[in-house]
């Protein structure tokens, strides 16, 4: 089942340079047993992007050894940032989520409430 569109339009994927950038300067982090949660303030990329928040997600081959078990795990995590972001999470700054091994098998219940948990921790609550 997909999420709702109107979620969709609050969220947009960085663009590659910006991505890289982005892993370099985050100034908060927060790890969790499905993935790492890094935030910085909004990367002003070429393109004005008019979404509030800016996402990227990874997936290394080191997290899972097979491109289906990698592609799985990003629409996992994509599918909690869709869920949870729009509602809790501030606007004006960026998120990286870095899966780890558990991400694929984690309960997506259990996963959302980490993303929650991470976004108090850090601070980034609305």
């Amino acid at each position: 089942m997909r999420a709702p569109k109107t979620h969709l339009t609050q969220i947009s994927r960085l663009p590659h340079q910006a991505a890289f950038a982005f892993i370099r300067k985050a100034e908060k982090k927060w790890v969790t047993e499905a993935f790492v949660l890094q935030v910085c303030e909004k990367i002003e990329s070429r393109k004005p992007r008019p979404q509030d928040y800016g996402v990227v997600i990874t997936v290394s081959k080191r997290a899972a050894k097979s491109a289906v078990d990698r592609n799985r795990m990003r629409r996992r995590l994509q599918a909690v940032v869709r869920l949870i972001l729009p509602k809790l999470g501030k606007e004006g700054f960026d998120y990286n989520l870095s899966a780890r091994a558990a991400s694929l098998t984690r309960d997506m219940v259990q996963m959302e409430k980490d993303l929650t948990w991470a976004l108090k921790r850090l601070e980034m609550l609305k």
